[in-house]
């Protein structure tokens, strides 16, 4: 069975993959805009250093963000979760 990466099911999903291992179960084009091409405009669907039978980057939808190296170090666990209180999934509070 293969699977994309996300869809935009409202104008403004958002949803980034980092340094993530990728079977071949994820198609190659990633994302799929469920036949709303205006989401492109909208949404904000990333990817960067994926590996695996899954990560075709050079084959991936043209309206999804490839991450480089430094972008995608700085969506980091306690960036992404960590809110206005600066929770930090690593302290397990």
């Amino acid at each position: 069975m293969k699977t994309y990466l996300g869809r935009p099911w409202r104008d403004y999903a958002a949803v980034a993959f980092v340094h993530t291992e990728m079977t071949g179960a994820v198609r190659p084009e990633g994302w799929h805009n469920w036949d709303k091409p205006e989401r492109e405009m909208t949404s904000r669907f990333a990817e960067g250093q994926s590996f695996g039978p899954g990560a075709a980057p050079d084959a991936r939808v043209k309206w999804a963000k490839r991450l480089s190296e430094q972008e995608a170090s700085h969506l980091t666990p306690a960036r992404v979760l960590g809110g206005r209180d600066k929770w930090d999934p690593n302290t397990r509070q």
